[in-house]
């Protein structure tokens, strides 16, 4: 289910769910290490370092169902430059990342370039890559 597109077109497992745009590159995000079938992967797509990741100007944004081992994801319509991606395994299925006590996130997550933050998320720049030419493909190994 597509939760909001701004430039993106998503493609889940093989499935289409919006109209393609002509113009622009694909973005395939391969997400490893899904522990359960519980809930959805939440996935958005960033453009810019302003509050990365927890703010709401996205690229583009798509909740599919997790499926153990991995799933795929195809983004299409983006123009080429710097972009960073954000999942989180929402295992509860109530749309947020889960945190325990002291903050700590309680659901698996992960980010492009496998990047990781000290004591907080990482980078906007630790997580980005170039989105150049027709296919540009990115894997994510979330934590467990």
């Amino acid at each position: 289910m597509v939760i909001g597109t701004r430039k993106a077109l998503l493609i889940a497992a093989g499935l289409m769910l919006a109209p393609a745009t002509a113009l622009g590159s694909e973005l395939e995000i391969l997400v490893d290490n899904v522990a359960s079938r519980e809930g959805r992967l939440m996935v958005a797509v960033f453009d810019h370092s302003d509050d990365f990741p927890a703010s709401q100007q996205r690229v583009a944004q798509a909740m599919v169902p997790a499926a153990p081992g991995g799933s795929r994801l195809v983004i299409s319509g983006l123009a080429e430059g710097r972009y960073a991606v954000a999942v989180n395994h929402d295992r509860n299925g109530n749309g947020a990342q889960d945190r325990n006590l002291i903050g700590v996130p309680s659901e698996p997550y992960g980010f492009s370039n496998d990047a990781r933050g000290f004591a907080g998320p990482p980078s906007f720049e630790a997580a980005a890559f170039e989105v150049k030419g027709p296919r540009t493909t990115v894997r994510i190994a979330l934590t467990r």
